[in-house]
């Protein structure tokens, strides 16, 4: 029967590693970075405010369009079993 308890294997996975402190580290130097930018978070009402949207519209579709289109690039340059073909 299943212990609700940690087994002794289980309790030494759970180790302090040297990916996991890079890691740590990393997402606290991006806290550190990104925290600042909240503060000028009411200046967006303003952008918004002032903003022309027919062109934030055209400039939404042609992002949009990119995805598309590297899709359509790729399925254009592989089979239908997910292997290149070789377009000599």
């Amino acid at each position: 029967m299943p212990s609700a308890h940690f087994s002794q294997t289980q309790a030494t996975k759970s180790k302090i590693t040297p990916v996991r402190v890079v890691l740590l580290l990393l997402a606290l130097v991006g806290v550190y970075i990104l925290l600042p930018q909240f503060r000028s978070f009411h200046q967006t009402w303003s952008v918004l405010d002032s903003a022309v949207w027919p062109w934030a519209l055209l400039a939404a579709v042609a992002g949009a369009a990119t995805f598309f289109a590297g899709a359509i690039i790729q399925f254009a340059a592989g089979d239908s079993k997910g292997k290149l073909q070789a377009h000599l």
